[in-house]
């Protein structure tokens, strides 16, 4: 590299470098502002994306750190402060940060290991006697839980502890095959030890090995068929494994249990809102009312947050409301609820609420990323054919994402709405078009989502062209359906020596002369005399120049020689519209209907005979609703305006004919 261009690429790098650095400073002070405002879900909104772009700087993990801290999201708060103490193992704060989120998240023994490392590197610190004092007595409380799990006086009990609660955590920062590395560790002391069998069956879902996540869960019930966190993970992998059947079983057996545990209650809401019984939900909240001990405030906002999901499922609008306040007052950093809130607050044809979970709860990562993978190399112009056929072979080596599809369409978050339908559309497989129709007719997501989904099931032949019954703004609707696919590709190519004179003709015609364009077609004709789209431009100079019986025996003709051409047979109806045999002009549109790809001007030729016809009978809503799906197509088409005011109201002419 010549030193021209190294000092070049040197100053562009000193531009661009403090300008990022001011951008993320800017976006800290934001933050910091709202923090000190106390406006802590505002703040994590700032901060979230900012370590997302900028991933490993404490400044911004340590601010996100005391957002979470205040909006009780423990979890998160416990990844932050893991990732903080991993980058900073000599500040004493974030090692002791990190050992008060273990106990916060009910992790006694990673706890009791954070804080001994705290002591012994930081003895002569003011906190040490403090620290001290913790270690003693959570010490205690970790002996009765070992006592409980059978594993008391065990020379490696202290350490099988440490293992299964790093299982947990790793699942918690959603790292799956670490998380599973360390559960067959701690399976080699103990094969049998249930709790480390249910996380290990939650790693390998979180992996997207579904076979092996249900044959773990099994091997826990094959011991201990009353276990609820193995039944409870069996229903939610069975769904999404596409066996609903078996889902269906695993989740009679959940509700039959009976116990004052708290967490029974949370597993059986969670496992009852995967398989979509919103009855079954708010039984598990009424359950736990009655009969579950004080649970932590993380489980409560949570359950709360799934009996809202499973009322507003349900047409109890204000029942679900009043449970997300409870979810948001047990934990104001309870993101789904908030979520869900927050999009409810959008008008009713826009919502996507309620939802239960996000994309990541049904899909593995490694799933999507894999799609993505596939995709890259042929998603390119005019490669439809070859993305459609990456898709299928995709969807062959995953069968079971076939039958998630429709439970994403119905109880999924916006991101697995929009995957679903991406996915259907690329695929373009039967089963898959049946899902988009049953989506397209139901009552969940917006409205844009689903009216592409009326769109694509009537270019299937699923639904049929022409009026539909869809919900739209919060009720049902009469809307037209017709499933064109609009394109500005050339109807009819020409010629060289045509190409030049059939466009001069169109551009004369439509500046009004009509006179220039006659002798240009003629001269054209003399060349392709078969050219349809000559002959109707033709017709078209005629009635340029007011020579309407030329013009209408030039259409006749063009409709006699090419009975199928779109504009000879909206032009015939026109004709009939005139001479009131309104059946007749039904008769030359109809066929037109059933055609998936049309051209722009071939749609809007349509879509104004259309209007025409339905005028003449008087159907001024119909002519509304076509005069709506012309403006959708073709936005700037400039005959709109004039046939906005013909459908707003009628014209003397219109009157006069008896047209109300």
């Amino acid at each position: 590299m010549s030193k021209r261009k190294k000092d070049k690429k040197r100053r562009r790098s000193r531009r661009q470098g403090p300008s990022l650095d001011r951008r993320r400073h800017s976006e800290l002070w934001e933050a910091a502002d709202l923090m000190h405002r106390k406006k802590w879900a505002e703040a994590r909104a700032v901060l979230e994306p900012l370590n997302s772009r900028h991933p490993g700087q404490a400044d911004i993990l340590t601010a996100l750190a005391e957002v979470l801290h205040h909006l009780g999201d423990y979890a998160r708060y416990e990844a932050v402060c893991a990732e903080l103490s991993g980058l900073n193992p000599n500040d004493s704060a974030f090692t002791l940060s990190l050992g008060g989120a273990y106990l916060l998240n009910g992790r006694p023994a990673l706890a009791l290991r954070t804080l001994q490392r705290f002591v012994d590197r930081w003895g002569n610190d003011p906190r040490a006697g403090e620290v001290r004092a913790t270690i003693a007595e959570v010490g205690e409380e970790l002996d009765e839980m070992l006592s409980e799990h059978g594993l008391a006086g065990a020379p490696d009990s202290r350490l099988l502890a440490e293992q299964h609660e790093e299982v947990q955590a790793l699942l918690n920062e959603g790292q799956f095959a670490r998380s599973r590395q360390v559960a067959e560790q701690l399976l080699q002391r103990r094969p049998d030890f249930k709790p480390a069998l249910n996380n290990m069956s939650l790693a390998f879902f979180g992996e997207g090995n579904f076979d092996q996540a249900i044959t773990t869960a099994q091997r826990v019930l094959s011991v201990d068929p009353d276990n609820y966190h193995a039944l409870g993970n069996l229903v939610r992998f069975y769904v999404v494994a596409g066996r609903h059947a078996d889902a269906q079983g695993a989740a009679e057996r959940l509700k039959a249990l009976q116990s004052s545990a708290p967490d029974l209650w949370l597993k059986k809401a969670e496992a009852l809102s995967y398989l979509g019984d919103d009855a079954g939900v708010l039984d598990a909240l009424h359950g736990a009312q009655q009969n579950a001990e004080e649970t932590d405030s993380r489980s409560q906002a949570l359950l709360y947050h799934l009996a809202a999901v499973a009322a507003y499922r349900l047409g109890k609008e204000k029942e679900a409301r009043g449970y997300w306040q409870r979810a948001l007052r047990a934990m104001p950093g309870c993101e789904p609820a908030r979520a869900n809130v927050e999009d409810l607050a959008q008008p009713v044809g826009k919502r996507h609420a309620p939802w239960a979970f996000a994309l990541p709860n049904w899909l593995a990562d490694q799933a999507v990323a894999e799609l993505m993978r596939r995709l890259q190399p042929v998603a390119r112009p005019g490669g439809d054919e070859a993305v459609t056929a990456e898709v299928r072979r995709y969807l062959q080596k995953h069968p079971e994402l076939a039958a998630l599809v429709p439970v994403l369409f119905d109880r999924g978050d916006p991101a697995a709405r929009e995957f679903a339908l991406r996915l259907c559309l690329l695929a373009e497989t039967p089963e898959l078009h049946r899902a988009l129709a049953d989506f397209a007719l139901s009552q969940r997501g917006p409205d844009e989502l689903r009216l592409q989904a009326v769109e694509a099931a009537v270019r299937a032949g699923l639904l049929p062209s022409g009026a539909q019954r869809v919900f739209l703004d919060g009720q049902w609707h009469e809307t037209l359906a017709f499933g064109f696919e609009l394109h500005g590709e050339p109807i009819q190519r020409h010629s060289p020596a045509v190409e030049p004179l059939a466009r001069q003709a169109l551009d004369a015609i439509q500046s009004g002369d009509g006179e220039r364009g006659e002798r240009l077609l003629r001269k054209a004709l003399q060349l392709e005399p078969d050219a349809v789209a000559l002959r109707n431009n033709l017709a078209m100079a005629y009635q340029a120049q007011g020579r309407m019986h030329e013009a209408e025996a030039e259409i006749r003709a063009i409709h006699a020689d090419h009975p199928d051409y779109l504009f000879g047979r909206v032009n015939m109806s026109q004709f009939y519209v005139r001479e009131g045999r309104l059946d007749k002009a039904q008769e030359m549109l109809d066929p037109l209907l059933e055609r998936r790809r049309l051209h722009f001007t071939e749609f809007s030729s349509l879509c104004m005979g259309q209007i025409n016809l339905l005028l003449a009978r008087g159907q001024r809503e119909g002519a509304s609703a076509w005069l709506g799906l012309w403006e959708q197509g073709c936005p700037d088409h400039p005959g709109l305006a004039e046939w906005h005011r013909r459908v707003r109201r009628p014209t003397w002419l219109h009157k006069l004919a008896g047209i109300r």
